[in-house]
């Protein structure tokens, strides 16, 4: 079994590789144009989500897994959606 800290180093790690995909798209091409900032919150959004799901999914039982993920995972595609482009405040206007 794991340690927790390993669990968490290894999402870090997977963290930071996730985070090299548009960091090398913007050392490809101009289009991808990514400040400081936004590695930041991304970054932060991904490990904290990640861990946010190895946190809940240690404390609740093993068929509620799936849905506290999916639940999870669709709040995360929500707020990167927002943050990226505002698809959801920007509809009525």
């Amino acid at each position: 079994m794991r340690s927790i800290n390993n669990i968490y180093i290894l999402l870090a790690l997977a963290t930071c590789g996730l985070l090299l995909i548009p960091f090398t798209a913007s050392q490809i091409t101009a289009e991808v144009d990514w400040k400081i900032f936004d590695y930041i919150v991304m970054g932060l959004l991904i490990f904290g989500f990640s861990s946010l799901f190895v946190f809940s999914s240690r404390r609740v039982p093993k068929n509620k897994r799936v849905l506290v993920g999916a639940g999870l995972f669709l709040l995360f595609i929500y707020i990167w959606l927002e943050l990226a482009v505002g698809v959801f405040t920007t509809l009525g206007s």
